[in-house]
């Protein structure tokens, strides 16, 4: 589909560059009909891409929040309960929190 899409813009563009030198005006913009086509290509780009940008599961969102949260929580209760500075270091390639004391 893409395919088709590319290769009817190349020929579309093509005739109308072609058309423009043919004629003695020289060209100042695009046309209305090039503007729709290419709203129309960007809006089906936009289409293709939003079912990949809303397939985060919601549960595993609140499951990550839960554990930042919690991680948070207990390096505050630590820095309290031992009056030292405490940080927090997050490995998302490892999917990974981890509390540390800062010396």
């Amino acid at each position: 589909m893409a395919g088709m899409i590319i290769r009817f813009v190349q020929r579309f563009f093509n005739n109308s560059a072609e058309n423009s030198l043919q004629s003695p005006k020289t060209q100042q913009g695009l046309s209305y009909i090039e503007m729709v086509i290419v709203a129309f290509i960007l809006g089906v780009i936009a289409a293709a891409a939003m079912p990949m940008l809303s397939s985060t599961d919601s549960v595993k969102l609140d499951k990550a929040a839960s554990e930042v949260t919690n991680a948070i929580r207990f390096a505050q209760d630590e820095a309290i309960r031992t009056t030292n500075s405490y940080g927090i270091n997050t490995d998302t390639a490892n999917e990974r929190i981890r509390v540390y004391r800062l010396s």
